[in-house]
């Protein structure tokens, strides 16, 4: 099932601390989504919260600044205040989070290069999706080699092949989509893909 991933920053909980912490919030796309949330452990001066984040178990977590100490799911269970000293009333809510301890991502604008792009300032997209391409086409054709006897059988007739890769560049997630036509079997491998996305 495909997870989509939100990235929030919290500020910890105790006053004195600078410290900035990265949530990764994960959701099911299409499917059931966990209430829940997690107990915090600012990893600069140690203060410990909690705060509301979808799918503790097994989809969200702690990408930078803190340690996750413990989870729960739907309602905050009250055994928590004396586990680790803290207090219902200062569960931080993620949604609101997002608007005050919101950092702007990078200024994204068009590149006018030789190869036109939409990136994040000198970024060339093409160029990265290219690059997974080639780094991951052996597993690519290994899948055109099976598909191959459907193919040459006519138990599959297909007049295009979509290639998706999905990647990460500078903390975040993106997808890149190849196409190619489809005339003979002689296709049916990575060369020649084009970038359509």
């Amino acid at each position: 099932m495909e997870v989509t991933h939100i990235m929030y920053i919290v500020k910890c909980i105790n006053p004195e601390c600078d410290n900035k912490i990265r949530l990764s919030e994960g959701k099911f796309v299409g499917g059931i989504n966990d209430k829940g949330g997690i107990v915090i452990e600012c990893e600069k001066c140690g203060a410990k919260f909690p705060c509301k984040l979808k799918n503790p178990n097994d989809a969200s977590g702690i990408l930078q600044g803190g340690k996750i100490l413990d989870t729960w799911l739907d309602e905050f269970p009250e055994y928590l205040e004396k586990k680790y000293q803290i207090k219902k009333t200062d569960i931080l809510n993620i949604e609101r989070l997002m608007v005050f301890n919101y950092e702007k991502p990078p200024k994204i604008k068009w590149s006018f290069s030789e190869v036109p792009t939409y990136g994040i300032e000198n970024t060339n997209f093409e160029k990265i999706s290219y690059d997974f391409l080639e780094k991951y086409k052996d597993n690519i054709n290994d899948k055109y080699k099976a598909f191959y006897n459907y193919y040459v059988k006519g138990k599959c007739n297909v007049d295009k092949s979509f290639i998706i890769l999905k990647y990460k560049h500078l903390g975040e997630s993106y997808k890149a989509i190849f196409a190619k036509e489809i005339e003979s079997e002689n296709n049916l491998n990575t060369d020649n893909l084009y970038l359509i996305h």
